[in-house]
């Protein structure tokens, strides 16, 4: 297909190298934020409060047209496995 059409390579680069959230386009707003750390970690809680500590502002939310209150998740996941509950 690059035969056919020399300028498809480039365009097509182009396009997938535009990223950046943009007033007028929704698909990359951000709806949720999904904080998730591991229970073998040392000290999980700590861990938690540094992840949201250090990723505290939405991207975007500094110009203006997105709502910097957006969903937030917790996740504490444990692996039954690896470790007991008791631990």
């Amino acid at each position: 297909m690059d035969e056919m059409t020399p300028w498809y390579s480039e365009f097509r680069h182009l396009i997938l190298s535009i990223k950046g959230i943009s007033e007028h386009e929704t698909f990359d707003h951000p709806v949720a934020i999904v904080y998730a750390v591991s229970s073998s970690t040392p000290d999980p809680m700590a861990t938690m409060m540094e992840l949201v500590n250090t990723h505290s502002v939405v991207p975007g939310s500094e110009r203006g047209f997105i709502d910097p209150n957006i969903l937030r998740y917790y996740v504490l996941i444990h692996d039954g496995h690896v470790a007991s509950i008791e631990t």
